[in-house]
């Protein structure tokens, strides 16, 4: 058995994705917290979206790996979904030169570490105020 490297002539431009990803323009707000503890909240757009995941942009740096709470907006900023916030996982990074672009996963409840929990109480407090 043959394994073909992801960037061989062979395989160049196939999407090895399952799940269909549509073009979008949604306005989030994104929070995570680096590893120093300090909290990073960032409006940005997602770009686009799955069933499973979703791509957007930060100015801030996010690292692959790093769990972060994504929070829909309304056109005018505010918060648009009573349901709150939804976690995922950044699963790739590519650096831009004003930020980095993501692809991130959503989580599974069962699957989330305390991490989890930290952004839901860090988030929580945003909502409030």
């Amino acid at each position: 058995m043959q394994v073909q490297d992801k960037k061989s002539p062979a395989t160049a431009g196939i999407d090895r994705r399952r799940d269909t990803r549509l073009r979008v323009n949604i306005p989030v707000e994104v929070t995570w917290i680096r590893t120093s503890g300090r909290k990073i909240t960032e409006r940005t757009f997602v770009e686009d979206v799955s069933d499973f995941g979703c791509r957007f942009s930060t100015r801030e740096t996010v690292k692959q790996g790093d769990i972060v709470s994504v929070q829909l907006l309304s056109m005018n900023g505010k918060i648009a979904s009573s349901e709150g916030p939804k976690v995922f996982k950044i699963m790739w990074v590519s650096r831009r030169p004003a930020g980095m672009t993501v692809g991130a996963r959503l989580q599974e409840e069962e699957k989330l570490d305390s991490s989890k929990s930290d952004l839901e109480r860090e988030t929580s407090q945003l909502r409030v105020k």
